[in-house]
């Protein structure tokens, strides 16, 4: 899955996380990832937001693949 705009992604919503959230940590992102799928609403927002219903899932693997420890 590894890819040029897949590691944007990441790093776009992993800079948005760290300013909106001063304990930011891959853990917790990890975990916002799998509430993105687990929870219709997000699901219902991305998938309105990106025009896909894969959205949610699709970010969650991009998060899954980018947020290891080093």
């Amino acid at each position: 899955m590894p890819s040029e705009a897949a590691q944007t992604a990441f790093e776009a919503h992993q800079t948005w996380l760290q300013t909106a959230t001063p304990r930011y940590s891959l853990a917790m992102h990890r975990g916002l990832a799998a509430m993105y799928v687990a929870d219709e609403r997000f699901t219902a927002y991305y998938t309105k937001l990106i025009g896909d219903q894969r959205a949610a899932e699709a970010l969650q693997t991009i998060i899954e693949y980018y947020a290891i420890e080093a």
